[in-house]
């Protein structure tokens, strides 16, 4: 505990040297992490909504970086948001991974999230397009949606497998695939907010994930 804490301390005074926003996301986030791994994941609902809040901070965390006003921005929020959902989501269903047992309704959340997430990014009037320059905004418009729509269907397939009561093996490679189309996300939003070549690597990496999850087990 002793060795986190102090990690910790140190990331959010590295992050206070980018600027004070950057230093408060990271307290926010370490705090997320902390509280996590002390007692909070064991308590239903609240420990995936803790989990998922790491993730959607870690995305603000790198907007602060970049400028702190984007904090303010709705669609960054948003997306942070939905993030948070979708994460939160798959933490319930792996919550009961080891054991055969019926997801009902909670195999539909990562697919919701993905849908909320698509609807806010895409539009060409409020998505992320709002923050690159005018020249090649329609073929990044097309790129952040056919991403995006490429993971929406990806996690409703998923959700799909998860019907009844699924074996073990399949919740597991379920799980997989849907903490990889994180990767496809962030593609998205890289490509949105005209970061191209990141894009593209985050790309190359769905693929490149899938072939090393046969022998590394994804969560």
């Amino acid at each position: 505990m002793g060795v986190a804490l102090a990690a910790i301390l140190a990331a959010v005074g590295l992050a206070a040297w980018v600027n004070l926003a950057c230093a408060a996301t990271a307290g926010a986030l370490g705090a997320c992490a902390m509280a996590y791994d002390w007692r909070l994941k064991r308590i239903p609902v609240i420990g995936p909504l803790t989990m998922g809040a790491c993730r959607g901070l870690s995305l603000l965390l790198g907007a602060a970086a970049r400028d702190p006003a984007s904090l303010n921005h709705l669609l960054i929020l948003l997306t942070a948001l939905c993030l948070s959902l979708y994460i939160a989501a798959i933490t319930l269903i792996a919550a009961g991974e080891t054991r055969r047992r019926s997801l009902r309704l909670i195999r539909w959340g990562p697919p919701a999230a993905m849908i909320a997430l698509l609807v806010a990014v895409s539009l060409p009037t409020g998505g992320f397009l709002l923050f690159v320059p005018a020249y090649g905004v329609e073929e990044l418009w097309v790129v952040t949606c056919t991403l995006m729509i490429l993971a929406a269907g990806t996690s409703f397939a998923a959700a799909e497998r998860l019907r009844g009561v699924p074996p073990v093996a399949t919740v597991q490679r379920t799980i997989g695939q849907l903490i990889r189309n994180l990767l496809l996300v962030h593609a998205a939003v890289a490509g949105g907010m005209g970061h191209g070549l990141i894009a593209v690597a985050l790309l190359a990496a769905w693929p490149a994930s899938a072939m090393l999850a046969r022998r590394f087990y994804a969560s």
